[in-house]
């Protein structure tokens, strides 16, 4: 299921933009495939490495946001703000509608996960909670 693989979007997320960057890399061939269980973003990255096309040109471009209304001589940076500000409009309406299938199918979930003491998965900071756990078995044996 690859899509067309080329091309640069706009957006304002830091984090969208560094979990799309480190996917690229994979996905070429520039960064081991190994991504941590501590990388909250995980499940992102491998499924989008699984629809990206070795070798493709997709990328991120950063803008900061609701700037569409301020002057600049920039006619590039101008389209951006523009692009930028449709896709926040139709975003925001998006969070009204309901979803009328299921991303599961297409999502490379974990093999096996932590889970807590209340039942909710670990995500990010591992070792704390491995080391916390571990002090507590302490504690009854």
């Amino acid at each position: 299921m690859a899509s067309g693989d080329t091309g640069t979007q706009v957006c304002d997320n830091l984090a969208a933009i560094r979990t799309l960057e480190t996917a690229r890399a994979i996905a070429n061939g520039i960064r081991s495939s190994h991504i941590k269980y501590s990388n909250k973003h995980r499940v992102e990255i491998r499924t989008m490495v699984a629809l990206m096309r070795p070798g493709g040109t997709f990328t991120t471009q950063w803008v900061r946001s609701h700037q569409e209304h301020e002057l600049t001589s920039d006619p590039t940076l101008n389209e951006q703000r523009q692009a930028l500000a449709a896709a926040d409009a139709d975003a925001a309406q998006s969070h009204d509608l309901s979803m009328t299938g299921s991303y599961t199918g297409i999502m490379c979930w974990d093999a096996a996960h932590f889970i807590d003491s209340h039942g909710n998965p670990v995500v990010g900071r591992t070792q704390r909670f491995l080391t916390k756990l571990a002090a507590e078995r302490r504690k009854f044996t």
